[in-house]
């Protein structure tokens, strides 16, 4: 399994603690350190860009995010380098912040959302449902599950906080 955009290794660690054979990556040097500290017992770390791993091509069975897609300027080329890395019939699973947050938060290309009751704010770019759901996607994978999260009043308005997919990578036609 690979965790991309691993944040402070929780979901590393505990996918471990159940037997799986887990890789972490985050963009942030800062992160891995943190990682690093919280749990030692984690060998599979590293800092890289996820537009282009170091993994070799169908190594994944399993790759997760959680709250780190929304981050890529450009969804393309992380999606695409996802695609490279899972096996055929992986599975491909993320949490991502909701489009529809944009227009509550969010001005022109980046959206800014406060988290844990205000404090910190932070900013990443606006993506909508289309970039998710691009045909490049859709013609690599099979949607097995869309669920969004449970909604929230914000700015007078109800919207859902995030959206989770479950995807697998088709199988090449022979």
């Amino acid at each position: 399994i690979l965790d991309v955009g691993c944040g402070v290794g929780d979901e590393v660690a505990q996918l471990e603690q159940c037997g799986a054979e887990v890789w972490g990556i985050d963009v942030s040097e800062e992160m891995i350190a943190l990682t690093r500290r919280r749990h030692p017992e984690l060998s599979n770390l590293s800092i890289q860009d996820f537009t282009s791993t170091n993994f070799e091509d169908s190594s994944f069975d399993m790759v997760v995010s959680k709250y780190a897609l929304h981050y890529a300027e450009n969804l393309e080329p992380v999606l695409h380098e996802i695609r490279r890395i899972l096996k055929p019939g992986g599975l491909f699973l993320y949490l991502a912040a909701h489009p529809q947050l944009q227009g509550v938060f969010g001005e022109g290309e980046h959206t800014t959302m406060p988290l844990f009751g205000g404090e910190p704010i932070v900013s990443f770019p606006s993506h909508t449902f289309a970039e998710y759901f691009s045909d490049a996607v859709l013609q690599h994978f099979d949607l097995l599950s869309f669920r969004e999260g449970p909604s929230a009043k914000v700015g007078g308005k109800s919207v859902p906080y995030f959206f989770q997919l479950i995807f697998q990578l088709l199988k090449p036609k022979r």
